[in-house]
């Protein structure tokens, strides 16, 4: 018994190396954003966008419905609780003739944007504007809940960063050491009971 114990550690460092190699490999698609806290409630918005581009993103403007295949907003208590949500895929989601947008840089940075989305007209919503959207300076955080404004900031934009994604070749590389030191450790099993 105690050989079997020593035979299955290499077999398990070797799924963790292979395992832990792969998710250093990652496709940066989504954006977070965290916006300031509206010093009168406490409340920020925090986001996500997801961009159709694989690996690094080059620079340039991303546009909802082609550059831009979702985003998601929500509103977040001081104690990091979250209010509500809207997002592309939240039933009833209005997003008007405004143009949902992100800008980047060479860098591969946020330096604007623009997303406004609201639940059945008036309800609940939430706007994000960056720092150059109508002028320099002018940024917007705004969230509204049936008639109280939660979150109402301008010229204080919040923070924007790059989430890193697994891609399909990672997790099948993942899988598969996963499935080796699955199949080490069964013909190890099975020469152990042939032995005694």
């Amino acid at each position: 018994m105690k050989r079997f114990g020593l035979l299955t550690l290499p077999a398990l460092l070797f799924g963790a190396t292979i395992g832990i190699g792969a998710t250093t490999q990652a496709s940066a698609t989504i954006y977070t954003y965290t916006g300031n806290a509206d010093p009168s409630t406490g409340h920020y918005i925090t986001g996500s966008v997801d961009l159709n581009c694989a690996g690094s993103c080059a620079a340039g403007q991303y546009v909802y419905n082609s550059g831009i295949s979702s985003f998601s907003f929500t509103d977040n208590t001081s104690a990091n609780v979250p209010v509500f949500t809207v997002s592309t895929s939240t039933p009833g989601v209005a997003l008007y003739s405004w143009v949902e947008f992100v800008t980047l840089n060479n860098a591969a940075q946020v330096t604007d944007w623009f997303f406004f989305a609201e639940i059945a007209a008036s309800v609940k919503g939430v706007l994000t504007t960056g720092p150059n959207w109508c002028g320099p300076g002018c940024a917007v955080d705004q969230v509204y809940n049936h008639s109280t404004t939660t979150v109402n900031l301008t010229n204080h934009p919040g923070t924007w960063q790059v989430a890193a994604v697994p891609e399909a070749s990672t997790w099948a590389m993942m899988i598969l050491g996963f499935a080796g030191v699955g199949y080490m450790t069964y013909r190890r099993r099975e020469v152990a009971a042939l032995a005694a």
